[in-house]
């Protein structure tokens, strides 16, 4: 395959659908509720309602389905199958909670796709690069025909990428009007010897098993409270209530407990006031990382369960 840099998600995400589109000869997107993919005008929208500044002429040409929901996606492509370019979903979706999927789900998603000739894109922004070096391809050993990759790739620059099956790549070569902006220089070198530090220390086992045992921890002294830990290699996500639907887990948007962002403000105060800073939305994943030490993820979990015994008492 080849990959091309950009300096945005939403570059990235932009060019990836242009070449589904080219591709195909298709011009609608499927994509999904709870998953983010930057700001183009057709990621914007959201199922059944209007964003500002975002034209009605939009609206047609992107379909939003339910997650973890492969009837609504089956009848979509029955319906419509022969107009969808590309299905794009994160397949770790981690922009609105840490919403656990089903490896099931995933595959049967890339069939029925590719079964009505559309393009599957991954969009790895915040997998890529952090829950294995392949990302969830290397984790799941799917095929999609795109990727989007972010976030850990810049290394702090502004810096993405997509990548694609090389055939699909050279329409990049073919025709100057698919071809991107470059990225910056500076980024790129920053995220290729960040690339080379990951391939040569493999840290995603060991970053594994610290987020794992922290979890332990946070249920271990929380979970009487309604805490609960969502967890996939290094990122975590902390769920404040018991979610009631399905098996326990929050794999969709639905999922999340109605009282999640009312108990986190206080939550994220306290903290705040034992020196720790949380990530400031209650759908906000957070990440442990190699800088890390067991003493900071004990004392993270030391004042977290003080601070929700505090906030839950002061109720």
């Amino acid at each position: 395959g080849k990959m091309r840099f950009v300096s945005s998600r939403t570059e990235a995400v932009m060019s990836a659908i242009r070449v589904a589109r080219a591709a195909t000869g298709r011009s609608k997107i499927l994509k999904f509720e709870g998953c983010e993919h930057g700001h183009a005008d057709s990621m914007l929208v959201r199922a059944g309602t209007a964003v500002p500044g975002v034209p009605i002429a939009v609206g047609p040409d992107t379909l939003v389905m339910p997650l973890d929901d492969l009837a609504s996606v089956q009848a979509a492509l029955e319906l419509l199958g022969s107009d969808i370019a590309a299905v794009i979903i994160e397949p770790l979706p981690a922009s609105q909670g840490l919403l656990l999927p089903r490896l099931n789900y995933l595959s049967r998603l890339c069939t029925l796709a590719h079964r009505a000739g559309a393009m599957v894109i991954f969009d790895e922004t915040v997998s890529g690069f952090r829950v294995a070096f392949g990302g969830m391809v290397q984790h799941t050993g799917l095929e999609p025909d795109l990727v989007i990759y972010g976030k850990v790739l810049g290394a702090g620059f502004p810096l993405a990428a997509y990548a694609g099956r090389t055939e699909l790549m050279k329409q990049l070569e073919r025709t100057e009007r698919l071809e991107p902006e470059a990225a910056n220089s500076v980024s790129v070198a920053v995220g290729l010897a960040l690339l080379r530090k990951l391939e040569r220390d493999d840290p995603y086992s060991s970053l594994s098993t610290q987020t794992a045992a922290l979890a332990t921890q946070l249920e271990a002294r929380c979970s009487h409270l309604g805490l609960r830990v969502q967890t996939f290699a290094s990122l975590f996500w902390l769920v404040l209530e018991v979610v009631q639907r399905g098996d326990g887990v929050a794999r969709t948007p639905q999922d999340i407990p109605s009282g999640q962002r009312a108990r986190y403000a206080p939550l994220w105060r306290g903290m705040l006031k034992r020196g720790y800073l949380l990530p400031p939305q209650a759908t906000d994943v957070a990440f442990t990382s190699m800088a890390h030490t067991p003493s900071d993820l004990t004392g993270f979990a030391h004042a977290l369960a003080d601070t929700v015994n505090e906030t839950c008492n002061g109720r």
